[in-house]
């Protein structure tokens, strides 16, 4: 996908945001259908028989229902992106990827890859716990304090 990519983008930041946003694609999009498809047709039956148009009805009642679902997707792509944009340093990118990759290549290189994995993990432990914390507050089963 990168070499593709790199005609018509070249080398560097760009080529990653584009892999980040196209790799980022999947998981949300599965979950969101999933989720989607999961609400009960007895729930949206309802709905109609409510009055509600079929806008109300995704807006009211299919989302509220389908979030954590939606969410876990976005969950899951936000760790992925992290993920890729640290290894987004063999096409020129630079962040903490380099700083793993100098690791690698010295002698003695231990402390230099943790100077770059463990901020790199850190951040995808702290955006999951944080999107966990989101869809727990946007989940209308869970029991609000």
């Amino acid at each position: 996908m990168v070499s593709v990519l790199m005609l018509g983008l070249g080398l560097g930041v760009n080529v990653v945001i584009v892999t980040v946003f196209l790799y980022s694609l999947l998981p949300i999009v599965k979950n969101t259908y999933t989720g989607m498809r999961q609400v009960d047709a007895g729930i949206l039956d309802v709905g109609k028989g409510m009055g509600m148009t079929q806008w109300q009805r995704l807006y009211l009642v299919e989302l509220p229902l389908s979030i954590s679902v939606i969410m876990a997707g976005i969950r899951n792509a936000l760790v992925l992106a992290i993920g890729i944009t640290a290894i987004g340093t063999f096409v020129g990118a630079g962040g903490l990827g380099d700083i793993i990759v100098r690791g690698t290549n010295a002698t003695d290189g231990a402390a230099i890859i943790l100077a770059g994995a463990l901020p790199t993990a850190a951040m995808s432990i702290f955006a999951d716990w944080f999107l966990g914390l989101i869809e727990k507050k946007l989940d209308p089963t869970s029991k609000k304090k």
